[in-house]
C-alpha cells in the first residue's frame, strides 16, 4: 500500500515537527514512515488516519 502521508501532509502545509507532536511522535519518526523505514504500530496507524 503507498504511504501518502507526505502528499496530505505537504498540501495541507504541516510540518514534520507539527505532524509529530499532534501524534505523540517526533519529527524523525514521521520522517521514517514517509520514507518507508519504519513500521507503523496499529494504534499508531489509528491516530494518522484520524
Amino acid at each position: 500500500m503507498k504511504n501518502k502521508l507526505r502528499e496530505l501532509r505537504t498540501s495541507n502545509s504541516v510540518s514534520q515537527a507539527e505532524i509529530g507532536k499532534t501524534l505523540g511522535v517526533s519529527h524523525q519518526t514521521i520522517h521514517s514512515i514517509e520514507n518507508g523505514k519504519y513500521d507503523l504500530s496499529l494504534p499508531l496507524a489509528f491516530k494518522i488516519s484520524d
